[in-house]
């Protein structure tokens, strides 16, 4: 359970920084991740481990496919590989699904903070990623956690 509050940590971590530097950075996805292995190995989860990195790996080559795809067409990044990893992370340490979750709801909460600078006669055309997919991914992960504590109760 602390490993799972570690990676967590680590992705709101690389979310601050890409949100101050516009870079996710790759040494605190990598401690995350490294915490998260340990974990599911310290734990004898070896079907999570499998199942979880499987679909980290799945989730990271179809993003990595869309952005190809994007840049065959446009010419131009359709996102950064930072967001990638960190989804990756993401995927690995808490599953798929929240995963997942986090990329519309992110483009949601982005699409709001565009909306709102576009408001204020100052608008963004770009954004970085990485910290609209943490408030998403922090909503998934807490919806569940509601549903199995109201559940539990």
């Amino acid at each position: 359970m602390i490993a799972l509050l570690i990676v967590y940590i680590s992705l709101v971590a690389a979310a601050i920084t890409d949100a101050r530097t516009g870079r996710v950075p790759d040494k605190i996805l990598l401690f995350g991740a490294g915490m998260t292995l340990g974990y599911l190995l310290g734990e004898a989860r070896g079907v999570v481990l499998w199942t979880n990195g499987l679909a980290a790996l799945a989730i990271g080559g179809g993003l990595w496919l869309v952005n190809w795809l994007w840049f065959k067409w446009k010419k131009a990044d359709a996102f950064g590989m930072g967001d990638v990893k960190w989804t990756m992370l993401a995927a690995l340490g808490f599953g798929p699904a929240a995963a997942l979750v986090a990329w519309p709801l992110g483009a949601v909460f982005a699409l709001l903070w565009m909306g709102a600078w576009r408001l204020a006669k100052k608008p963004r055309t770009q954004v970085h990623f990485a910290p609209f997919l943490c408030i998403g991914f922090t909503l998934a992960v807490g919806a569940a956690l509601y549903t199995l504590v109201k559940a539990a109760l």
